[in-house]
């Protein structure tokens, strides 16, 4: 009887390693794509695929860690962390070059290679939509409040490294934009702030849904959309005609109710009785 509780005891205490088929996927925070590149001093997100789900695997917080070379685990802050997906921090003196990060509880384990990068930034949207303001005041962009030609406004990514402000590249459309500002959000680790410029007299898209385009160091990163329009009030052009009260709506949070009909016509190929016609051959003469 002694025996059989140590043995129960040593089962229940062991770990279990990941699965052959299983992925801890890292990425970017902001625009999250397993691309395994990832800067110092930001936000990455991780999620593990399984191939088949663990039934003993709990619903605890992990623990991560990076390691390079052969150098100590360091321990990771976890923000809005679980036991499947979260976000960590990148401590800002990591140096570039390949690592290892792993996510370990008490009955589980994975690791996968990573890239650290000087930069690898992307912007935060929801939904593909930016989180844009305007400046100074900090009220956000919207619908019943587009970006104008004068404006400047707002937009926080994570992954910007070492970049610096000359690095960086904006426009709306076609129309380029002045980078005022790029740097680390004082106030949150991780965070990246962006003040950009329209100039006065630029010609933006009249839409909802202007696409903003984003380049550091040549590259494109992932970004999205703002609403943006060239008259000095009213509300942005909506695609689906949306009147003011209607995309105040949106503004606040609601749900506009909507419907939509599909018209189908389909040809096949005529039957003989649909003919009327006998298609019996016949002898020739």
């Amino acid at each position: 009887m002694i025996h059989r509780i140590a043995w129960i005891f040593a089962l229940t205490l062991s770990t279990v390693s990941a699965q052959q088929g299983d992925r801890l996927w890292i990425g970017n925070a902001a625009g999250f794509a397993p691309s395994g590149k990832i800067a110092p001093g930001s936000l990455a997100q991780y999620s593990i695929a399984f191939q088949e789900f663990p039934p003993n695997l709990p619903f605890e917080t992990p623990t991560l860690t990076l390691r390079q070379g052969t150098g100590p685990e360091i321990p990771l802050d976890l923000h809005d962390g679980g036991s499947l997906s979260g976000k960590i921090y990148i401590p800002e003196n990591t140096t570039t070059g390949p690592a290892t990060i792993t996510l370990k509880s008490d009955t589980y384990r994975i690791s996968t290679d990573v890239e650290i990068v000087a930069s690898a930034a992307a912007l935060y949207a929801v939904d593909l939509s930016l989180t844009a303001q305007l400046a100074p005041a900090a009220s956000p962009v919207q619908l019943t409040r587009p970006a104008r030609p004068g404006d400047v406004i707002t937009v926080w990514g994570t992954g910007l490294g070492n970049a610096t402000s000359g690095e960086i590249e904006a426009s709306i459309g076609t129309q380029p934009l002045q980078v005022l500002y790029v740097g680390h959000s004082a106030q949150y680790r991780g965070l990246d702030q962006y003040n950009l410029a329209i100039p006065t007299g630029a010609q933006l898209p009249d839409t909802c849904y202007a696409r903003l385009n984003f380049k550091v160091r040549g590259a494109a990163t992932p970004s999205g959309y703002i609403p943006t329009g060239n008259a000095a009030t009213g509300p942005c052009r909506h695609p689906l005609n949306l009147t003011t009260a209607q995309l105040t709506t949106l503004d606040q949070g609601g749900q506009i109710p909507m419907a939509s009909f599909t018209l189908s016509t389909f040809v096949s190929p005529a039957s003989r009785e649909d003919a009327g016609v006998d298609f019996t051959p016949h002898p020739t003469a």
